[in-house]
């Protein structure tokens, strides 16, 4: 492409960056002429008149120099669009080895659910992943792992796997996952209501997952027994398999399971009593999660006697009595938990007492070093001297947590619940408490005053000379963390908190052994302004090395406390207890 322009003038080609032809632009002649310039100084001082010929030639070349501006703004154009279209080509992610964006695809851990990929629209995410682009589909093809977890989940007992159609394109996608999974671990969950009748493709597609059954790693089943018969052939020889999720009718349809060398996890669900002990190698078990009625739990737990983690989950009483057995010694246990959504008998009064009596009693966890009890929506104190009597016989503990749990005077007779579990834990390094959370403010309020109340009396360490049951409560205590605080009621009994915050702060002898007391304290509360004036109160005991955090939660309610209204009396009782904690500290050894 060749600007043409007039004769008369000089004209100088340069070459186009994006083709090959001579691109012709005005000479330099031309520029715009320069104050110095004296020939052109002289012309206009002169003001001579320019011809018919002169003016047509000027008109000529102005008209010329706007083409070749227009013509260089095209081809600026296009050039931009050029850099802009090949501007992905230089994105960090493309600087990234092959490596590295297949690790962090094998991050994104994604689950295929071939029930409803093969609907359009809905591939699974591991075939998008090789739809960005050439690049990326060779490195998602190459990675068997990422196309080793899948689901068959039946997403509701009228779900559309009773056609035809939709059991093909199951088949076909299960086909695709399982050949391009190669050698590698499956991660299975299958969930159905009832086992699809039609054609026998949906026979044909459960028969592939066990046909692959040396390949399984992870196996969740969740089925009623009659969709569970395909699990027939299946060998008795499980070489990968390390977790395994059950309810009650899956672990009865297992085959026995001979040898699964990697087992360590079993979770069962809605258990009932489980009386075959063949079905699962239990000696070998590490970690073991049950939920259902708890009442079934410590028959299976004899079954394993040599399991680290434990986690309960309590939701359902069947009404059924607790069976009695000889107490369990779980010698290796390390890690213990029990979540309650509610009561573990209906009856109040003694026999509710008497059912986590008979609970906590049945088995000991000697070599626990963590211990937690949760409350998710039965808002009702446990029977603490069970709980207590269970503590003691956990000699090891070093951290308990309290998850939303009552701490009020229940029936039996228990005036402080958390001194009486206190009193049980000699070796207890980490106390962590969970504030139940609760928009009522009035309930929280009163909830708030009776735990600090209970945390005073089972913590604080009066000076010496004063006899207390405290001052040998939990001497080891290192880590003390309070979530969900009402700030108005800890302002407003500052001075007792300064005091016992202090008292086990102070490094201790007990019992010829140096206790280094309390080193990290962690408050969080749903109040803003409260925080920062706990944040601020606190900083004393930052100074004498304490790690102190105070965290500001959004619960999603107004905080409507009157902290406000008597802030300034607190903060004169901030200054009376500051003077009382320097007296006080002065007086320590």
């Amino acid at each position: 492409m060749t600007l043409s322009t007039s004769t008369n003038y000089h004209l100088k080609s340069i070459d186009s960056p994006l083709t090959e032809e001579p691109l012709v632009v005005l000479s330099q002649h031309l520029r715009t002429p320069h104050e110095s310039d004296v020939e052109f100084m002289q012309r206009m001082s002169g003001n001579p008149i320019p011809s018919s010929v002169e003016t047509s030639i000027i008109h000529s070349a102005l008209i010329d120099a706007r083409r070749a501006l227009a013509r260089l703004q095209d081809e600026s154009r296009i050039l931009q669009r050029y850099i802009e279209g090949q501007r992905y080509l230089v994105a960090p992610i493309r600087r990234l080895p092959p490596e590295i964006v297949g690790e962090i695809m094998l991050q994104c851990r994604p689950v295929h659910d071939v029930l409803i990929s093969g609907a359009p629209g809905r591939s699974s995410t591991a075939v998008k992943l090789g739809r960005i682009c050439r690049i990326w589909r060779d490195i998602s093809l190459s990675i068997p792992a990422l196309w080793s977890s899948f689901n068959l989940t039946q997403l509701n007992a009228h779900a559309t796997m009773q056609y035809e159609p939709v059991q093909e394109q199951i088949a076909e996608s299960l086909h695709l996952h399982l050949t391009r999974s190669r050698g590698a671990p499956l991660n299975i969950k299958i969930k159905l209501y009832s086992m699809p009748s039609g054609s026998g493709i949906m026979g044909h597609i459960l028969n592939q997952l066990v046909s692959h059954s040396t390949q399984w790693c992870d196996l969740r089943l969740v089925a009623p027994h009659s969709a569970l018969s395909f699990l027939g052939p299946a060998k008795g020889f499980f070489p990968m398999l390390e977790y395994i999720h059950l309810t009650s009718d899956a672990y009865h349809s297992l085959p026995t399971l001979l040898e699964a060398p990697r087992l360590h996890t079993v979770t069962l669900l809605d258990c009932g009593f489980v009386r075959s002990q063949n079905k699962l190698p239990w000696t070998q078990i590490k970690t073991l999660k049950l939920s259902g009625d708890a009442k079934h739990f410590p028959a299976i737990l004899r079954f394993s006697p040599q399991v680290e983690t434990i986690t309960m989950i309590h939701y359902q009483d069947s009404m059924e009595e607790l069976e009695t057995y000889p107490p369990i010694v779980l010698s290796d246990c390390h890690c213990f938990e029990l979540r309650l959504t509610q009561s573990m008998c209906n009856d109040d009064g003694v026999n509710e007492f008497l059912t986590y009596e008979e609970f906590f009693g049945s088995f000991s966890l000697p070599a626990a070093r963590q211990i937690m009890f949760s409350d998710d929506g039965q808002k009702k104190a446990l029977p603490f001297r069970s709980i207590a009597s269970f503590l003691g016989r956990a000699g090891s503990l070093q951290e308990l947590i309290l998850n939303s749990i009552e701490l009020h005077w229940d029936h039996t007779g228990v005036k402080v619940p958390l001194l009486a579990m206190l009193a049980n834990t000699p070796k207890l390094v980490t106390l962590k408490i969970y504030s139940a959370d609760e928009a009522d403010s009035s309930w929280r309020k009163k909830y708030h005053e009776l735990l600090l109340e209970f945390l005073l009396k089972s913590l604080n360490i009066p000076r010496q000379g004063k006899d207390s049951t405290a001052y040998h409560l939990v001497p080891r205590l290192e880590s003390l963390e309070l979530r969900n605080l009402d700030v108005a009621v800890w302002l407003k009994r500052w001075p007792d908190i300064c005091s016992m915050i202090r008292s086990r702060a102070r490094p201790r002898i007990y019992k010829e052994e140096c206790m280094r007391g309390l080193r990290h304290l962690l408050l969080s509360t749903n109040d803003h302004q409260g925080a920062r004036r706990l944040r601020a109160r606190l900083q004393r005991f930052v100074a004498k090395g304490m790690e102190v955090i105070v965290e500001y939660v959004d619960c999603g309610y107004d905080d409507e406390s009157d902290s406000d209204e008597c802030e300034e009396l607190e903060d004169e009782k901030f200054e009376d207890s500051e003077s009382l904690c320097d007296t006080d500290d002065s007086q320590v050894d």
